[in-house]
């Protein structure tokens, strides 16, 4: 199940890659990179569930 984890939101990613007709690696490497950063600044900042749930959601791209 792990393995497909990252298929539905990295689907999405390349759907709206398409629609706004940018490079798909460009905008998956960008999504990937804001996830980890918001999520790091979120465990700082002491809110760790959200912190939790966007470096999962990067795991998942």
């Amino acid at each position: 199940a792990a393995s497909t984890r990252g298929r539905p939101p990295r689907r999405r990613v390349n759907r709206m890659a398409d629609s706004l007709d940018v490079d798909r690696a460009r905008l998956l490497g960008w999504t990937l990179f804001r996830a980890v950063e918001s999520g790091v600044r979120a465990l700082r900042a002491g809110r760790r569930q959200d912190g939790e749930l966007l470096l999962e959601f990067a795991g998942w791209l």
